[in-house]
């Protein structure tokens, strides 16, 4: 082989190993300054999810599902009826009080017949005995007029025998006469005072049956007023059962929409059981969860770019807000937070994401994807590494300050 043949291979072996090592090199520039942009530049955070005002709808009282006409998506309004709540016992007691209002009427119903037929005997009587008393006022009307008759003869007769001219039988006949009269006289005033009486005691409802007083109207009267507030009474207590039932609905807490639902048609729920899942309306959020030494290089208006793995979709977003106790969070709220120990007694270290910082996507574009953007959705956050340098940061706000300018210049 001759020689300019093996010095031009040569040359293109060195060509392609110089190429090679160039290649590499430059990969290793690339990669290094990837690591320096990933490490130093920027700040990223895989802790974070998609984050709503998410509520439980809760069941008001125990007892059976029935009517669940909601389904995950459903939207719901404030107030809107979910379904019903049927609970045996309220039932029971429902039926018991409708049998002991139906009860206390039917006493009622007897208690006014029965008052019905006493008030009727009462006038029956009173009429008799009113019949009997004009009778009697009769008779002594009658009996003084005779009386004034009878005075009057034995004046007459008297004066006639004091002048020899009528026998003393006479005169001692029309003197009998008038005794009696006015015997009679008495005994029917008499009786007039005790027919008034029966007729005061008949309206009254006290009947005299010859021997003894009769008749309970003044008892049925009060057995009516008391069936009355017995009736009262079950109808207040029916209406209280009555509102419990009608009380036993699962509502809306609020206009949203339905995430999950817990319980259905036929499930067995008890009061404060969380039925179902719902999101308010409201703006979407990013909840980013940081440690407390990463929070420290992110500030509120800061620009991030929000990676969602389940959609695989970048998303603008800034932050709106920085909460450095973030950790320790409600148990209802770390359901679809990023879930860290509460109370546990353990002390938080510095790598325990403690901090929450919380963006806002830009553009309106929560909106656009709420069906989308479920809250729980896990989300990787990229966020622009802000220097600690407090040196550096004294010299570019030196750097940044505006130069004051003469007096004359100012103008």
């Amino acid at each position: 082989m001759s020689k300019p043949t093996t010095t031009k291979r040569s040359l293109v072996r060195r060509m392609t190993m110089g190429l090679l090592w160039a290649i590499a090199g430059g990969a290793a520039i690339v990669y290094g300054g990837a690591l320096v942009y990933a490490n130093v530049v920027r700040l990223e955070v895989d802790a974070a999810v998609i984050a709503g005002a998410v509520e439980p709808i809760r069941a008001p009282s125990d007892g059976v599902m029935l009517g669940v006409g909601i389904k995950p998506g459903t939207m719901v309004a404030n107030g809107s009826q979910l379904a019903k709540i049927h609970d045996p016992e309220v039932e029971r007691q429902v039926s018991l009080a409708s049998v002991q209002l139906e009860r206390a009427r039917h006493a009622l119903r007897q208690h006014e017949a029965h008052l019905v037929s006493e008030k009727a005997k009462r006038d029956d009587t009173l009429i008799i005995t009113q019949a009997e008393l004009k009778a009697v006022q009769a008779e002594i009307a009658s009996l003084e007029e005779q009386l004034v008759t009878a005075k009057a003869r034995v004046e007459r007769v008297g004066g006639l025998f004091a002048q020899g001219f009528a026998p003393r039988q006479k005169l001692e006949d029309h003197t009998n006469q008038h005794a009696i009269l006015n015997a009679q006289l008495k005994r029917a005033r008499i009786l007039e005072e005790q027919r008034s009486a029966l007729v005061a005691s008949a309206a009254a409802g006290r009947f005299f049956d010859g021997n003894r007083i009769t008749g309970n109207l003044a008892e049925l009267e009060a057995a009516v007023q008391r069936a009355r507030a017995e009736i009262d009474v079950a109808t207040e207590e029916l209406r209280v059962w009555q509102e419990r039932r009608a009380a036993a609905v699962v509502t809306a807490t609020g206009d949203g929409r339905i995430m999950r639902v817990l319980h259905g048609e036929g499930s067995a729920v008890r009061a404060g059981d969380t039925v179902a899942v719902y999101e308010r309306k409201g703006e979407r959020t990013i909840n980013a969860f940081l440690t407390q030494n990463e929070i420290l290089r992110v500030s509120v208006g800061d620009a991030a770019t929000i990676y969602i793995p389940a959609l695989r979709l970048r998303l603008p977003a800034h932050v709106v807000a920085i909460d450095r106790a973030a950790a320790f969070l409600d148990d209802v709220e770390s359901r679809y937070t990023w879930r860290q120990a509460r109370d546990s007694g353990v002390r938080q270290g510095d790598l325990d994401r403690t901090a929450r910082a919380v963006l806002r996507l830009d553009n309106d574009q929560a909106e656009q994807l709420r069906r989308e953007l479920e809250p729980g959705t896990p989300a990787v956050v990229s966020f622009q590494r802000r220097s600690l340098d407090t040196v550096l940061g004294d010299f570019r706000t030196v750097a940044d300050r505006p130069v004051d300018q003469p007096a004359e210049k100012r103008l």
